[in-house]
């Protein structure tokens, strides 16, 4: 469905699924460093939603949804408001 207003056409929201990530590393502390395996365009402000499969570690992640508050692409690193602090080892 869309609605035509003359040469601007507005679209209604739908889902969109970025590719995934491969974490090799998530820090326990107040606001969690994640490190990733590739390079990627992720930026300040972003959503991000955690899957992280049990036997991996720190599973009480897994599920959670964070906005990134650092980019480090050099390092392959963001920093997330979530405390990890009392979270397993991942």
């Amino acid at each position: 469905m869309s609605i035509d207003y003359g040469n601007n056409v507005y679209l209604p929201p739908s889902p969109v699924v970025p590719p995934f990530l491969l974490i090799s590393n998530i820090t326990r502390a107040t606001n969690a460093v994640v490190t990733v395996t590739t390079a990627n365009q992720y930026i300040v402000g972003q959503r991000v939603y955690f899957s992280v499969p049990f036997t991996y570690g720190m599973f009480q992640i897994n599920s959670l949804s964070s906005t990134i508050q650092a980019v480090d692409a050099t390092n392959l690193i963001f920093t997330m408001d979530i405390n990890t602090l009392l979270f397993d080892t991942f």
